[in-house]
């Protein structure tokens, strides 16, 4: 019979809630599931676990090269210009 190890959860490390520094937008990598596209079974790399990320203004624009998906085209890797969030300051 195969052991039931208990593990803690990395978003949260097991207290339930997840702190976000506001302002924050839903994980374009993930689609705020906070898994990794890549590996269902492990974290996303881009919001850690959380499914949203915080960003630095109010004032962005979606991401010119991922159109806003934290991901380009065919590839599942998370963008080079917004590393993964799917969006950028407004310029």
């Amino acid at each position: 019979m195969p052991s039931k190890k208990s593990t803690r959860c990395p978003a949260c490390l097991g207290d339930g809630t997840v702190k976000v520094s506001s302002p924050a937008v839903i994980c374009a990598y993930c689609s705020g599931e906070g898994r990794s596209l890549l590996n269902r079974e492990l974290t996303c790399i881009v919001c850690k676990g959380k499914g949203v990320v915080s960003v630095s203004s109010k004032d962005i624009d979606p991401c010119p090269a991922c159109k806003g998906r934290g991901r380009e085209k065919g590839v599942d890797l998370p963008c080079l210009m917004c590393k993964g969030k799917g969006i950028v300051p407004r310029k």
